[in-house]
């Protein structure tokens, strides 16, 4: 990604996250937040990806309720965007939702799972060596 790119990204998330929070907020989804923008080379749209944090389990039927809280949204967030982003021309945005903390969390479990039930034994060769 460009220099320029980067900071329109970042403007852009700056912006876009304040309001996919108080959106989520009022609907009583949980805590969202905007991980990360990536921009098309012309600019045109923006691919916004977004965590949703909650108390309870996380199910996908709340996941699909979020994806399409911001999806009848859009055009109001985009507005948003052109008012607080001076550009040329507003993205387009097009969301969708980020799972890389839940499958970082499903391959940590993993990994406590075998630590747990195989632990690591060294071997040196001989076993007999070490016995007097």
């Amino acid at each position: 990604m460009s220099i320029r790119s980067e900071k329109v990204a970042s403007a852009i998330k700056r912006v876009l996250t304040a309001n996919i929070s108080n959106l989520a907020a009022e609907k009583g989804l949980g805590l969202a937040s905007v991980s990360t923008i990536k921009l098309s080379k012309d600019f045109g749209v923006a691919n916004v990806f977004v965590n949703l944090f909650t108390q309870g389990d996380k199910s996908d039927i709340l996941v699909k309720q979020f994806l399409d809280l911001l999806n009848n949204n859009r055009g109001q967030l985009r507005s948003v965007v052109a008012r607080e982003v001076q550009m040329r021309s507003t993205p387009s945005l097009r969301f969708f939702y980020d799972d890389t903390l839940e499958q970082m969390q499903k391959i940590d479990d993993l990994i406590n799972n075998l630590k747990t039930n195989f632990p690591y034994k060294e071997n040196y060769g001989d076993e007999n060596v070490y016995k007097n």
